[in-house]
């Protein structure tokens, strides 16, 4: 393995790359209960989730291991779908947990029964992680345990909180992230909350490629319908914007670097430097990366042939596109395809 992305492309092809290529998480793994309160907020649970598998992903070794906990054997979410429960709460052994959230909903108080205040108690009394999420954040204030500590706070729960809880120090904030302490005051924000927490555990790497590859980043998406990868660079000149899009409609048959400097009116040297600044390659090998990706998308999302995959990714030859999709991403085009398949497969199985 010579090669893999060196562009910001990178972070838009992590999920897919052999594991020698994957990034380095800085952190030893760790198990996260997660409480689901009655008609818990699904929106937060899936933050809290999608996010920590999409770490998983990202990285060469697992990071995150997940276990729904709850007092039944499922729990009923806030839209009405019932969630399978792996851990009843009486059962729970807070010594195997090294992160333990409680999930509520969007209701400003909740029920804080004996055994959650006593669960709760006993894993920040080991120094574990505890946190709230939405009305979640009421079972930590009822148990005690944001005393003399920062808690999220919002107009909605101000006046019920602040006047039940004088001794904590409230933040006016979507979320507050500290050294054993994590509070997210509405779904909306368990997403943010997500992100911070990746990067102060996992590095800034980890959570960068993470917060690029949300739905709602405006750098960089995905296979958009139409065979082709987007990208826009914002923050970057019109000239390197210019040129970006025309190597995006110019997939298959790619345009000369000299030809698309021209067009965008500056030298070759000026569109090297541009390149290098905001995309972290040179325009030679952005145009290549970007190519690969779209073939990966190709081999994802169509049942394209992998020989009409080389020639629509600007590959004539197709020995040339086995050896370089092989050198980014670690498999051959035919076996991340079958692993593509597989992975697929299971999940429909779950």
């Amino acid at each position: 393995m010579k090669k893999s992305f060196k562009s910001v492309l990178l972070n838009q092809n992590l999920a897919y790359l052999a594991p020698v290529h994957k990034l380095e998480a800085n952190a030893a793994k760790r198990t996260v209960g997660i409480i689901l309160t009655d008609r818990f907020s699904m929106s937060c649970l899936s933050a809290v989730t999608s996010t920590m598998t999409a770490v998983n992903n990202v990285c060469s070794a697992e990071v995150f291991e997940v276990a729904l906990i709850g007092n039944d054997l499922s729990a009923l979410s806030d839209i009405g779908v019932r969630v399978p429960i792996q851990l009843r709460l009486a059962d729970l052994d807070v010594c195997n947990i090294d992160i333990l959230l409680v999930c509520g909903n969007n209701e400003l108080t909740m029920t804080t029964e004996g055994i959650l205040k006593f669960k709760l108690r006993q894993a920040a009394g080991l120094r574990r992680m505890v946190g709230g999420l939405a009305s979640g954040c009421y079972a930590l204030l009822k148990s005690g345990l944001l005393k003399h500590q920062q808690c999220a706070l919002n107009d909605d729960t101000h006046d019920i909180w602040t006047r039940e809880f004088e001794d904590v120090e409230f933040r006016h904030c979507p979320h507050v992230i500290s050294e054993t302490r994590i509070t997210s005051v509405s779904p909306f924000a368990a997403l943010d909350m997500m992100i911070g927490f990746i990067n102060m555990h996992c590095g800034h790497k980890v959570a960068e490629s993470i917060r690029q590859n949300l739905p709602q980043s405006s750098q960089i998406s995905d296979y958009d319908g139409k065979n082709m990868p987007r990208f826009t660079t914002p923050t970057a000149s019109k000239a390197l914007n210019d040129v970006v899009m025309a190597m995006n409609t110019n997939i298959e048959i790619p345009i000369d670097i000299g030809a698309l400097s021209n067009q965008a009116g500056i030298s070759r040297r000026q569109l090297e430097r541009l390149f290098n600044k905001y995309l972290h390659a040179s325009p030679t090998r952005f145009y290549l990366e970007l190519r690969l990706t779209h073939a990966r998308q190709l081999l994802m999302h169509t049942d394209k042939s992998l020989s009409e995959i080389s020639i629509a990714s600007g590959f004539l030859a197709y020995s040339h596109f086995y050896s370089r999709f092989r050198e980014a991403f670690g498999y051959s085009p035919s076996h991340f395809r079958g692993r593509i398949v597989a992975i697929t497969e299971t999940s429909c199985l779950v």
